[in-house]
């Protein structure tokens, strides 16, 4: 099997994309990517379109950021941008920006220093290049699988004036119980943990449907999300502002600068 860094084989590729077409659990993955070295991008954006996923690389870290900061990806690859760049990237996405979407780093430096330094940072995996293919493709989806059906921890928290029992999957609102599905409080929780970042339908879809995509009209999303909105009271008036963006998810806002301030001022 060839490997990426170099020339793709028309027949390798054919087996990664004919692979991910057979697996029951394929998931379509959106993957920004940013990295200095060009043919090691090239060839690794060739891969992930050819396995079925989508994957958009950013020329400057500021592009990069801003991208992942407003767009539902799944995944991102972050490759080497000269003079530690990108550790400052990886570094701002976790500790600044508190992004939890899974970083892949892709490095021809084979120093066990620096792969130990990018976990540290924030890295779910450091691949050492040269790999082969279908070795890249299967670490990058295993670690957005882990990401996309991470169970909620046991706890509950407090947003506005709503209240989130994980454990015993209550809602409450303005401190009474809300009526909701099993598939409602899914989405409801995945929600509530994401205010003011955008959770694209790929993301909904796998956490309250387990990515069962042929299963699920997209109408049949709309109506629990409508339906959450309404049960929860997640309305302007009470400080909550819940929008569909345009052929990629939803984006859930608190309106108001301090969560504190009662809601009930109708």
């Amino acid at each position: 099997m060839s490997d990426i860094g170099s020339a793709l084989a028309s027949a390798d590729m054919n087996r990664v994309k004919s692979t991910a077409q057979t697996q029951n659990n394929f998931v379509k993955l959106r993957v920004a990517m940013l990295g200095g070295e060009r043919e090691l991008m090239f060839a690794l954006r060739h891969a992930l379109l050819t396995a079925g996923h989508t994957a958009q690389h950013y020329r400057t870290a500021a592009e990069f950021l801003n991208a992942v900061n407003s767009t539902g990806f799944e995944a991102l690859i972050l490759g080497s941008l000269g003079h530690g760049g990108e550790v400052d990237v990886l570094a701002r996405m976790r500790r600044q920006m508190g992004l939890s979407v899974p970083v892949i780093v892709v490095t021809t430096q084979n120093i066990e220093d620096y792969v130990v330094g990018m976990l540290h940072t924030g890295a779910d995996d450091c691949i050492v290049m040269p790999v082969g293919q279908r070795e890249f493709l299967a670490r990058l989806e295993a670690v957005a699988r882990r990401w996309i059906h991470c169970p909620a921890p046991p706890h509950s928290f407090r947003v506005g004036s709503i209240t989130v029992h994980v454990q015993s999957r209550r809602v409450l609102v303005d401190g009474r119980p809300v009526e909701l599905t099993s598939k409602d409080f899914d989405l409801a929780l995945l929600l509530l943990r994401n205010v003011g970042r955008l959770i694209s339908r790929s993301q909904i879809l796998h956490a309250v449907w387990g990515g069962r995509q042929q299963l699920i009209r997209s109408r049949t999303m709309d109506t629990h999300i409508s339906r959450v909105r309404r049960r929860l009271q997640l309305v302007e008036s009470r400080g909550w502002r819940l929008r569909a963006v345009y052929r990629k998810g939803y984006r859930i806002e608190r309106i108001e600068t301090d969560a504190d301030v009662p809601d009930d001022k109708d």
